[in-house]
């Protein structure tokens, strides 16, 4: 994946690192990829607010735009993870 590496985007070691982890966690799929957004797909749901909450700090960790500029701190984005298949990032 030669995807990334420029402004707060990681390099493409980061993130085949990443969808290769939550793929194996939570069956998290690619769906789509375009020229600064991923779009993902995860067959599986954090069970708990725990776990929803350690989800949410690795995806902003990995995209701090989701909560800097869409969810606003953790909580929300860990609520949204247990109530949708469908997670969403993007990089300014």
């Amino acid at each position: 994946m030669r995807w990334g590496n420029w402004n707060a985007c990681p390099s493409p070691e980061i993130h085949v690192a990443a969808l290769r982890y939550w793929h194996h966690r939570y069956g998290a799929e690619l769906i789509g990829l375009n020229g600064d957004t991923i779009n993902m797909r995860a067959s599986r749901r954090p069970s708990t607010k725990a776990e929803a909450l350690n989800l949410a700090r690795d995806q902003f960790y990995y995209c701090a735009d989701i909560v800097y500029q869409g969810t606003e701190t953790l909580a929300p984005l860990a609520a949204g993870l247990m109530d949708s298949d469908w997670w969403f990032f993007w990089w300014d």
